[in-house]
């Protein structure tokens, strides 16, 4: 019997976590499970709530901690679990009933690291108590080249990705320099071998509360930006054409901002490095992902 641990990472999510831990508690299959809960530094009661909803609840585990950032947290729930694949969950978001019984059947199906399936949104002012499901086996279908794939659009929902627990750390698991878990995980995991997606919507996501990491386009565009730069310091040894993608989507996104927001210099210096991602020259791909920070405000 295949086993799931399902990762909450859990900073000020009080109003959500009852829904959230139902829906993973709700989750339909023929698996082990466990559920490792990282409370990381909470100040609205988070803690208290994970411990009263899941109390009385089998192989549950809830780890408390000063606040050290979601990837770290997330790293160490990984380092926490005990079973064979591992399901992360964002604490205000709802897994559909059947999302870890299709997302297993395309993993274990294919020569894939990783299954990724659809996200939906949903009103964060009205709490579903239970999530609507998809649960209809509709095939899957390989990413070709993710890590080009992953490069291209940036990021994945954490909720909508399961993967095995060995391939979480020999990638390297999530980066603790940035909060874009799903995204600072998916490109080195890419380098391991390519993803697997199915149609299904597997996670319904709260949209609208402010109070959410991504809902600053500014700090998500940094973060996303200074995991493209570390990921690409930390593999000097990157195919050329790779080292090229990230450093011309890295000018684009800094290049629109410039555009609609203002940054120092405007937008011609990231201009400038699209282009110059493109040419055959000798070109410090990692300085000019690190320059174009700066639109952002980074450093």
């Amino acid at each position: 019997m295949t086993g799931v641990s399902f990762l909450l990472t859990v900073y000020n999510k009080a109003a959500y976590l009852p829904a959230v831990l139902e829906a993973v508690r709700g989750q339909a299959g023929d698996f082990a499970r466990e559920i490792v809960i990282v409370d990381d530094g909470s100040t609205d009661g988070s803690l208290d709530v994970a411990r009263r909803v899941s109390r009385g609840w089998p192989d549950v585990r809830i780890v408390a901690q000063a606040n050290a950032g979601a990837s770290a947290a997330m790293n160490r729930a990984a380092e926490e679990a005990q079973l064979e694949y591992l399901k992360l969950v964002d604490s205000d978001d709802l897994l559909a009933p059947s999302a870890t019984r299709l997302l297993l059947r395309a993993l274990t199906e294919g020569r894939s690291v990783m299954a990724v399936g659809q996200a939906r949104p949903y009103d964060y002012r009205a709490i579903p108590e239970t999530a609507a499901d998809d649960p209809e086996w509709r095939g899957s279908r390989m990413i070709a080249d993710s890590l080009a794939a992953t490069l291209h659009t940036s990021r994945y929902n954490p909720s909508a990705m399961l993967l095995r627990r060995a391939d979480y750390f020999a990638a390297g698991g999530c980066d603790p320099d940035v909060t874009c878990q799903e995204y600072s995980l998916s490109l080195p995991l890419a380098l391991r071998g390519d993803f697997v997606e199915i149609p299904n919507i597997v996670a319904h996501v709260a949209r609208g509360d402010s109070n959410r990491l991504s809902a600053s386009a500014k700090r998500e565009l940094a973060n996303i930006t200074k995991a493209t730069l570390n990921f690409v310091r930390r593999h000097p040894d990157l195919p050329l054409r790779y080292r090229r993608m990230a450093l011309k989507k890295a000018a684009g996104r800094a290049r629109l901002w410039a555009q609609r927001h203002g940054a120092p210099g405007g937008p011609w210096p990231y201009i400038w490095r699209h282009a110059l991602a493109q040419m055959p020259l000798p070109v410090d791909h990692a300085r000019g992902i690190a320059e174009c920070l700066r639109a952002f405000d980074g450093e």
